[in-house]
Parts: structure tokens; C-alpha cells; sequence
């Protein structure tokens, strides 16, 4: 369809206006749509599966009926700015000078879905298809209309009756002030819209035959997620060509071509590793590697090998033991997948912490380094600057300067224009989920790519019938290959309803688990569980004794809650004051965890420490890359046993290597109502799973609860459904959120030495406000600029989960103290200062208030 057939010949209409420059209406819309045919184009992005699962009364549409809903997706994207027709839009946004109506609105977005309705009536009507079936295709373009209401904002819960009523309302104001549409050229048949006649098709029809179009879950889900889809097209599409207008520039789309890729996998199959594998392939027999770095070679191989017999599927299993070499192996299935499959053009890798971000990105840079002439491997997260100074090709600066285009780096962060991506499972589910106009715009690029998803078992566990659902349809439908990996993986295909299966890429994963390089690593011991519970004294007792056994080893000790893991620190280092102790919780800053990992593993400068007491939270389990000699820890989750034992003897270097577990702190206090809780290590079964490293008969356990808890509640995930069906986007999102539990950010003022200087929070603190303040910059170079500072700023910013009440100012969710100094405390043996937050509380609570 062509927009210039509905707007009046002799009209000039404009849709931007940048000083003297202006932009026709006709011409963006036609540029929207030329971006969304580059999208279309350049990521490969097909409709087909979300199209094909759309069915009618249980039944799938036919192909006229698919053609249709193309045709009004891609109607929704060219009209979405019609609405600008507004003659008061014009006059007001646009400087015309018209005759003012007394309309008195300029507004666009409501009027375009209702104009798209309008437009969209005529083409229905001419469907040769019975009544029900009509109602159920308007339904999807009243919903089309409803995302186009949206574009400049976000997805709200959609709701019939409310959405009707704002349309009625508008179309009663248009026949009353009918100048307003002077320029639409089809204005005279607006007493007709089909959607607004009050004795037939209105928004009473819809809802009482809304149960007759939408007969079930399916086909609720793919409605769900054709809108998020479209959501995403047109706002990226219309970013796109908003960017070309004002910044005079056609951004670029940054995917893997088939040169690219090629080159990719070649350069990858020089590394040093690689090549190790296949002198292992080549001659097993005669192998020089070491029985463990065969071990590895065996499972690289098998994977790949699994990987290429079932290489049309959506979700991968990848389960092996921790040390087993997970990230190489999943990045020679991620470039597979790339090389075997045209239409997958990205690799996005899913991490649960920060911390395992930036190792895995040291050795993709390694791996990948064919890519900097033209690509950058990112990391996006709220800590990682948008553009890094020693990314910038030809840059001697310390800081970002004039030669940077901050609309175009924005732009890229803004759409994941990254070949290679690296991000957090909260930004993924934003990104799939959220209903920001920001958020929603990764989603179209997520499309044909490989997800990497790591340690998915951290995931809330009260979430996963519902989740791995969501994971299945739209890696089905929106055409996303995933490879879930862990070593202690749930099966959670077990939890779909419809029956489906992922494939293992291990065929039998005890060959590797139960090989005695892996299972043999670390022995482990259960005889303090034999007490009800320790004390804190009885544990310092327990300490001294394996530390005494075991001599000059690095003994790791995980407790659950912080405020153990503090008395235990200060009560060591009054019995042990000669003894190396170093404490790591949560409330240690990313600065002074990368000060202890220095320490700990050593530097080109410095030898690793080899007699040292770690004192750490639940944060060490896959947070943390150490290799430890003993560990000690409070007994929580089965697969955070398994995880704690993954830090112990990585290397399988060491023949004395056990692991000690006791009973201090209820779990319940960190993990909640997480229904892997029922049984701990005391149950004589779960001992025997951990060595065994029996993990789905302990999950099979978790997944026969959730379905007699769902039985119990009589609910059978029918609130979910129900969400997904009438299209609850922001109660969606809410369901779905990793993290339920709100945290504030608390600054502190104290000064940390950085790149061969020093630096103060207060500084820090200032150049933020100092950018947020400043309007003279452009809002992409704010942005850019601000990620930079935010990088520092993290430095001096600790979460808390109690809202802070002693402060000096406050931006948003950001509490910053001036007095920051004293509620740190200097670390002799780090070199670093530590947060101390009873510190904190204790003021927070007393006179200073």
C-alpha cells in the first residue's frame, strides 16, 4: 500500500522538522518502511513460524488468512505516523501555518491507530470468510492499532473495553471538528468505521466472542508475541530512519554475512586449543595431551558431532562436569550453528554475574580477534561503557572524545548491533519481555541468533514452568537457537506441557561426570552434618582443625548469609592472628573483587598467595574464577553444592583435595520458598546424588512439586495463561522478572587508586551529576558519556536491599554520602578499602539521623 493514496494530493505534510530542514510525512513513512525491509533483509527476519503457529478455532489459518496478517503487520509499520495528518499536529509540532482547529490536540499516536483501522476495514471486508473468522483477524488489526498507539511510549495491559472507549471517544471528536482531518483523502467514509458502529462490530462484540477466536494457550501466546514483534520492528524501524533525518547519516546494520562467519570459525580453528582438539581427532590413540585435556578434547568433539546430527533444532542441552572446558566447547558449537545454518547471523552469550562477563570476554577477544577490524565484541550491561577507550582504533586519549559518533554507538547499543554480545539474564529477559520502547528494540535483532545460556539453575526457581515455556515458543518462533549449559542442569523441557524435548549434545554425560579426572577431584566429607547445627564458635573450632590437617592450603569457606560470614571473619583473626583471611560477600565492590582475584590466582608481577582463608557468600559459587585446595560450606541448594565444588581443585592438579560440609544458617533466609529446599545434604539421598552427580532424579523431585503445588492451588499455570492471552504486558514482564526484590544503590565518598593515580567517589559522584545536568551535549553523547562515568562509579556504589536513610543527596534510585570514608575499612592484605555496612546501620539508626 502506498501512504501518498490517502493523503489529500494538493497537502504538503511534513512528519520532522530539524531548524530549516523538513521531513514529508510521506517520505518517513516510506523510509520506515525501506529500514524495516533492511531489517527484514539483513538479520534474515521471517514471519513464517510466528505466522504458521497462529491458529483459528484450534485449527491453523490457512494461507489467505496468513497473507492478510502479513500485509496489515507490515500496513501497521507505513501507517504508524498517519495520525501526524492532524492538522493541529501540523500547525502546532510542524509550524504550519493553517487555520487552527478547535480540536485543540496535536497528538498522533491514538489518531494513527485509529486511521489504520479505517484503512485496514476496506481490505477485510473484501475477505471471503465467515463472521467468526472475520472477527478473529479484526481483533489481531485492532491489536496492530493498539501497538501503533504505543509507538512512542510503552506496552501497557492491554485492555478491550478501555482501548474501545478511547477510540470512541476520539472518533466522536473528529465528526464534531471534522477540519482536523482536512488532509485525509478517505475522511468521508469515517462514519462508517467498522470498529465504532454502535449496533454491530463494536468493542462489546469483541469481548463477548473473544473466547470464541482465542480457543487456547497457543494460540494466546502467538498473538503475544506477533505484538512484541511488531512493537519491536516498528520502533527500531522508525529509530532508524529518525537517526538518517537528523543526523544526515544511514546507519548501518552490523550481522555476521557468510564471509563473515567463515572467516570467524577459520581464525577459531587457529587457536591453540583448537588445535589441540584435533590432534586429539586425528590420532586418540597417541595422543600427547594430558588425560584431562583428552577428557575435554572427547567432549569438544562428541558435542560438535551431536550438534551436527540434530543441527535443525531450537535448544541444545549442554551438560558437563565443571572444568570441563563449557565456554570453548559452546563457542565451537555457537560458530557451527553459524556456519551450518544461513539464517543465524550473531552469537549472544547469557550470564548470571558481571564478574563471568568480563573472563569470558578476555578469551572471546583472544578467539575473535579477526573481528576488530570491522566489529566489536560488546558487553552490555549497566556497568560496561558503551564504547571502550582501548576499542577505539588509532586512540591514544584516556577518555572519549570529538572523534566518537555518540548517536551511532548509542544507536548500536541501543539495538544490539553487536556480532558478538555478552549480557546478563536480566538484560536478556528485558530485552524479551519488557515493554520500554529501549528494551523492546533488541528484540527483532535477537532474531536468528545463538543464545548462549549459562547456569540457567540460578534462574528463580518459582518461575520455571513459565519461563522455559516463553523460552521454547519464541526460540521456536522468533527463530533463537539456544544452547542451555551448567554442570548441575535442570531437564526443564520436563516442565512443558505439550511434551516437546530438547537434545543433549552429551549422549551420555556419566562417561564424562563419573570419569574419575572429574567425579575424583574433590572428595568430600559429611561428618559435620552429623550435629544439628554449629555455632559460630564451634565452626572457628572446625576451621583450625582442617586447616591444621591440611597445612599450607587456600581453604575456601561459603556461608550463606553475610552477616555470618563478618562475625566468622573478625573471630578467625582474633584465634588465627598470624593466618591469612580474606572475606568476599556481596558487598564488596567489583574493584575489590578484582584486587582479590589478583591475589588469589597471582599476576605476571606477583606469585598466587598459597596459604590463605577465604571467607565468602554465595557469590564465590560462579561468580568468581579461583581454583581452591579445601573448601568448607554451609549446606544450602543440591546444584549449589555442586557449583561450590566446581571452586575446588579446578585444575585436577592436586591429590588431596576435599570439600567439608556443615550446617550453620537457614537457607530459607537467602533462597526463600525455592522448592529445591524440601531436602539438604543431612538426607542420606541427597549425599548420594552429590557424588554420584545424580542431578535429575533430584530435579525429577523439584518438578513432581511444582505440579502438585499447581493441583493444590487448582490454578495449573491458568493465571499465566490468562496473562499471555489478554495480552498483560507490564503483569507479563512483572511475572517474569529474575529479580523480585527491589535494591537501592548506596555511593559512598572514599578514594581508590586507578590507573596509576587516585580517585574519590566524590569526584566521581560530581562528573555524574555534572553530565546529567548538562544540556549542551547531545542526548547520545549524555548517554555514552554517562556509561563511561557509570563504570567508575561503580567503584563507590554498594546495593542494599533497605532503602538508606542516612544521606547527602539522592538522583533516583542512588543514595550518595559524603562521610563515605567511614563506613570503609582499609584491607592490609587486598590493599583495598572494604564496605563495612554495620557501619552504615548502625548510624542510619542512631543520632546522626
Amino acid at each position: 500500500m502506498n501512504i501518498a493514496d490517502y493523503l489529500n494530493k494538493d497537502a504538503e505534510l511534513f512528519a520532522h522538522v530539524d531548524g530549516v530542514r523538513r521531513e514529508t510525512l510521506k517520505d518517513h513513512s516510506n523510509l520506515v518502511m525501506d529500514y524495516f525491509h533492511k531489517l527484514s533483509k539483513h538479520n534474515q527476519l521471517s514471519l513464517d513460524n510466528l505466522l504458521n503457529s497462529i491458529t483459528f478455532d484450534g485449527e491453523p489459518l490457512n494461507q489467505e488468512d496468513i497473507h492478510f496478517i502479513r500485509n496489515e503487520f507490515e500496513n501497521a509499520i507505513l501507517f504508524h505516523d498517519i495520525g501526524k495528518i492532524n492538522s493541529e499536529f501540523q500547525r502546532v509540532k510542524m509550524g504550519q501555518r493553517i487555520e487552527r482547529s478547535a480540536f485543540n490536540n496535536s497528538n498522533h499516536s491514538l489518531l494513527s491507530a485509529l486511521l489504520y483501522l479505517d484503512i485496514s476495514e476496506e481490505r477485510l471486508t473484501g475477505l471471503s470468510i465467515d463472521i467468526w473468522k472475520k472477527a478473529f483477524l479484526r481483533y489481531i488489526m485492532v491489536i496492530f492499532s493498539y501497538v501503533i498507539s504505543r509507538h512512542h511510549t510503552y506496552l501497557t495491559d492491554f485492555n478491550l473495553h478501555d482501548y474501545a472507549q478511547k477510540l470512541n471517544a476520539l472518533y466522536l471528536l473528529l465528526l464534531k471538528n471534522e477540519d482536523v482531518l482536512r488532509y485525509y483523502s478517505a475522511k468521508e467514509q469515517l462514519p462508517n468505521m467498522y470498529f465504532l458502529e454502535q449496533n454491530s462490530m463494536d468493542a462489546t462484540y469483541y469481548l463477548e466472542n473473544e473466547n470464541n477466536c482465542i480457543s487456547d494457550e497457543d494460540e494466546g501466546t502467538s498473538l503475544y508475541l506477533l505484538a512484541k514483534m511488531l512493537y519491536s520492528c516498528l520502533v527500531t524501524s522508525d529509530f532508524m530512519a529518525t537517526y538518517q533525518f537528523f543526523n544526515q547519516n544511514e546507519p548501518q546494520f552490523y550481522f555476521l554475512n557468510k564471509a563473515d562467519k567463515k572467516v570467524l570459525l577459520n581464525q577459531f580453528k587457529t587457536s591453540g586449543i583448537y588445535q589441540s582438539v584435533q590432534s586429539y581427532r586425528d590420532n586418540p590413540e597417541h595422543s600427547k595431551l594430558a588425560p584431562i585435556n583428552q577428557l575435554r578434547a572427547r567432549l569438544f568433539i562428541e558435542t560438535e558431532e551431536q550438534l551436527v546430527k540434530h543441527i535443525d533444532r531450537s535448544i541444545y542441552y549442554l551438560e558437563a562436569p565443571t572444568g570441563s572446558g563449557k565456554t570453548v566447547v559452546s563457542v565451537n558449537l555457537a560458530l557451527n550453528l553459524l556456519e551450518r545454518r544461513n539464517e543465524l547471523n550473531k552469537i549472544i552469550y547469557i550470564f548470571p554475574f558481571n564478574t563471568l562477563i568480563e573472563q569470558t570476554k578476555n578469551k572471546l577477544d583472544e578467539w575473535f580477534s579477526v573481528l576488530e577490524s570491522r566489529y566489536r565484541i560488546q558487553v552490555v550491561n549497566s556497568v560496561t561503557p558503551i564504547v571502550r577507550v582501548n576499542e577505539m582504533k588509532d586512540r591514544d586519549e584516556k577518555s572519549l572524545s570529538e572523534d566518537v559518533n555518540y548517536d551511532e554507538e548509542l544507536l548500536r547499543r541501543q539495538l544490539l548491533q553487536y556480532p558478538v554480545t555478552l549480557t546478563s539474564h536480566v538484560n536478556f529477559f528485558n530485552h524479551l519481555f519488557g515493554t520500554g520502547r529501549e528494551s523492546n528494540l533488541g528484540l527483532a535483532t535477537l532474531a536468528n541468533s545463538v543464545v548462549i545460556l549459562d547456569e540457567i539453575q540460578s534462574y528463580r526457581n518459582d518461575i520455571w514452568p513459565e519461563m522455559i515455556k516463553m523460552l521454547n515458543d519464541m526460540s521456536e518462533r522468533y527463530n533463537i537457537v539456544l544452547i542451555i549449559m551448567s554442570a548441575t542442569l535442570p531437564k526443564l523441557d520436563k516442565l512443558l506441557k505439550t511434551g516437546e524435548t530438547f537434545t543433549p549434545l552429551v549422549v551420555n554425560k556419566n562417561d564424562y561426570f563419573l570419569n574419575p579426572i572429574f567425579k575424583d577431584r574433590v572428595r568430600v566429607n559429611f561428618d559435620l552434618l552429623r550435629e544439628r547445627k554449629l555455632s559460630i564458635d564451634q565452626l572457628v573450632q572446625e576451621i583450625k582443625r582442617i586447616k591444621e590437617k591440611h597445612g599450607a592450603v587456600r581453604l575456601l569457606v561459603e556461608l550463606i548469609k553475610k552477616t555470618s560470614a563478618r562475625t566468622l571473619y573478625h573471630e578467625l583473626r582474633n584465634v588465627m592472628p598470624d593466618q591469612t583471611i580474606i572475606e568476599l560477600t556481596g558487598d564488596d565492590s567489583r574493584y575489590v573483587r578484582s584486587k582479590m582475584i589478583a591475589l588469589i590466582q597471582g599476576t605476571k608481577d606477583h606469585p598466587p598467595i598459597r596459604d590463605v582463608i577465604i571467607l565468602a557468600t554465595q557469590v564465590i559459587e560462579a561468580g568468581v574464577d579461583i581454583d581452591m585446595d579445601i573448601g568448607m560450606k554451609d549446606i544450602s541448594l543440591l546444584d549449589s553444592e555442586e557449583q561450590f565444588l566446581g571452586r575446588i581443585n579446578r585444575a585436577s592438579s592436586k591429590k588431596d583435595s576435599w570439600s567439608y560440609f556443615f550446617d550453620l544458617d537457614a537457607s530459607s533466609s537467602i533462597y526463600g520458598k525455592d522448592l529445591r529446599l524440601e531436602k539438604d545434604l543431612r538426607n542420606s539421598d541427597y549425599q548420594k546424588a552429590l557424588v554420584s552427580k545424580n542431578f535429575d532424579d533430584f530435579y525429577q523431585l523439584v518438578f513432581q512439586r511444582f505440579a502438585e503445588i499447581r493441583r493444590k492451588r487448582n490454578d495449573d499455570y491458568h493465571h499465566f495463561d490468562q496473562l499471555v492471552n489478554e495480552l498483560q504486558f507490564p503483569e507479563l514482564a512483572k511475572y517474569l522478572s529474575l529479580i523480585n526484590q527491589k535494591t537501592y544503590s548506596l555511593v559512598l565518598n572514599f578514594s581508590i587508586e586507578m590507573n596509576g593515580g587516585k580517585t574519590t567517589g566524590e569526584a566521581t559522584w560530581n562528573l555524574f551529576k555534572q553530565l546529567l545536568r548538562d544540556n549542551e551535549i547531545s542526548y547520545a553523547e549524555k548517554q555514552v558519556r554517562l556509561s563511561e562515568v557509570s563504570e567508575k562509579l561503580d567503584y563507590f556504589t554498594f546495593s542494599t536491599f533497605k532503602e538508606p536513610q542516612f544521606y547527602d543527596e539522592k538522583i533516583g534510585n542512588m543514595y550518595y554520602v559524603q562521610d563515605g570514608e567511614r563506613y570503609v575499612e582499609w584491607d592490609e592484605i587486598i590493599g583495598a578499602s572494604k564496605f563495612r555496612p554495620e557501619k552504615y546501620d548502625e548510624d542510619s539508626e542512631g543520632d546522626l539521623l
